[in-house]
């Protein structure tokens, strides 16, 4: 809302009242999707329609400086760049004195925020100053600025091919994607902590580490390195205001943590600490909107993973609308994510309809981001949720449409290959007997294979396990997975760190 009344009194002051591009602004914001054909009925009549194309045009431009204008006192960079145009027009106009102190507080704000980039571009406009006594200090301070932002590049480009690996794999399931990780840890900067000079290092450092130990499943060590680099931004109160962005994402790396070592009080508590960093800045939306993913993806795992379904009932109606009010804001992999946890929620309440909803938009789901692994279950989960509504005329053609998805996958390792030869046998069952028969020599089969490193991860998706057991004992899913959770449990829900 601040940013829209910031535009309008901006468009009526740089466009000559700017009375054409506010409407044209508050038309297109009226509308959820964009209509031009509903968009020319409701501005019937106004002249600027004849060009439409070149007012649409000039409307972006004008939003684009509003929005400039609007961030430039938040966005550190923004300000940077601001300070080095200032100083350039002091040189300009002769006023040296002005130019100097310029520099000097864009140098300070450079060094405090890490942003060295900035600091070649401020030297060479101080050299222009010919201030001789400061000259050599000043050099050296680029040619100091200039290594750490190598060491920072390095590191960015390190991070950049982990993200990569996970995004398309998620999890090592083979000897090969492990010695991929491995060849990026032996590399000379992730030998040793003190190699990440800066903060901004450090920050790829944690994450790299972390992301390699949990790959190969080292999950106590993963968890370990979390903890530490959270514990390190808290322990810096300026750094933690810098990089709300970056103790966002620690936070929820660490849950995820949490979740995988089933210290579930411990990430109900992280929880609450995701749902407060908006509090360390207020005016930024994706702050706002990722908090609120990460706290929400990680509730509703403690309850899938607890089998406290229960616990999620009431809270199911507010965090779908508040969902669908963000959804357009939130990226499709937490997207899929989110979708993902509801539709799971759902099915362990026994609301095999509400689950089926949201479990079509997950297979409806194209974008290119989505995981390969969440759709190859979503298919398995989409025959569960069709055979507990007893949609037996249906299951035959999706058993063959699954089959077919599973074949052609590029991900085809063990637990999908087991559910592959199943369905393939599964078309040919009639009665009750036989498929009951059939889940006892299924759940059989996938037992051993939910104890392995690279094939336990699968069943994070969906506890086909659970499910199976259900069916062959008569209790229902909550209770199993319930069950499972408490056989696992220590007797202290905490890990010693040493």
């Amino acid at each position: 809302m601040q940013e829209k009344r910031h535009f309008k009194l901006f468009a009526q002051r740089y466009s000559g009242g700017g009375s054409n591009y506010i409407k044209l602004f508050d038309a297109v914001a009226a509308q959820p999707v964009y209509d031009e054909e509903k968009l020319r009925r409701k501005l019937k009549g106004e002249v600027f329609l004849k060009h439409l194309a070149f007012e649409k045009h000039h409307l972006q431009q004008l939003i684009t400086r509003a929005l400039r204008l609007y961030h430039s006192g938040k966005n550190i960079d923004l300000r940077l760049k601001e300070m080095l145009l200032d100083a350039e027009i002091l040189h300009e106009r002769s006023l040296y004195h002005h130019c100097r102190k310029t520099l000097q507080k864009a140098r300070k704000l450079a060094r405090v925020y890490e942003r060295f980039v900035f600091i070649p571009e401020i030297t060479r406009l101080e050299s222009r100053l010919f201030d001789l006594q400061n000259l050599e200090e000043v050099y050296r301070e680029e040619t100091d600025a200039l290594q750490k932002m190598q060491v920072i590049n390095k590191y960015r480009t390190l991070s950049n091919k982990v993200a990569l690996l996970v995004a398309s794999a998620h999890q090592v399931r083979k000897r090969s994607d492990l010695q991929v990780f491995e060849r990026i840890m032996r590399d000379p900067l992730m030998r040793k902590e003190d190699k990440a000079d800066t903060f901004t290092a450090r920050v790829y450092y944690f994450y790299i580490q972390a992301v390699y130990y949990e790959m190969k499943g080292d999950l106590k060590n993963a968890y370990r390195s979390r903890k530490r680099f959270v514990e390190l931004i808290e322990s810096e109160p300026t750094q933690l205001k810098i990089h709300t962005r970056n103790y966002l994402s620690a936070l929820n790396n660490l849950a995820i943590s949490q979740l995988e070592l089933r210290l579930f009080s411990e990430a109900a508590e992280t929880v609450e600490k995701i749902r407060k960093v908006p509090l360390h800045d207020r005016k930024s939306e994706d702050i706002r909107v990722n908090s609120f993913v990460f706290s929400v993806i990680i509730e509703l795992n403690i309850a899938i993973r607890t089998g406290m379904f229960v616990s999620m009932a009431d809270r199911l109606p507010s965090l779908e609308r508040a969902f669908h009010e963000l959804e357009k804001k939130i990226q499709p992999q937490f997207c899929i994510v989110i979708l993902n946890s509801i539709k799971y929620v759902y099915f362990g309440l026994g609301e095999y309809r509400q689950s089926l909803k949201w479990s079509n938009r997950v297979m409806h789901e194209t974008d290119a981001g989505v995981r390969q692994d969440i759709q190859a279950m979503a298919r398995i989960f989409n025959l569960v949720l069709h055979y507990e509504l007893g949609n037996t005329e249906l299951l035959e053609y999706m058993i063959r449409s699954t089959y077919r998805f599973l074949l052609k996958s590029e991900r085809l390792y063990k637990v999908e290959t087991v559910v592959l030869q199943y369905l393939r046998r599964a078309a040919f069952y009639t009665s009750p007997k036989e498929i009951n028969a059939s889940f006892g020599e299924l759940l059989g089969q996938l037992e051993p294979l939910s104890r392995t490193r690279y094939e336990k991860k699968a069943f994070e998706e969906f506890d086909l396990l659970a499910w199976l057991q259900c069916k062959i004992s008569k209790k229902p899913f909550a209770t199993i997975v319930k069950e499972g959770a408490n056989t696992l449990k220590k007797p202290q829900n905490r890990l010693k760190i040493k």
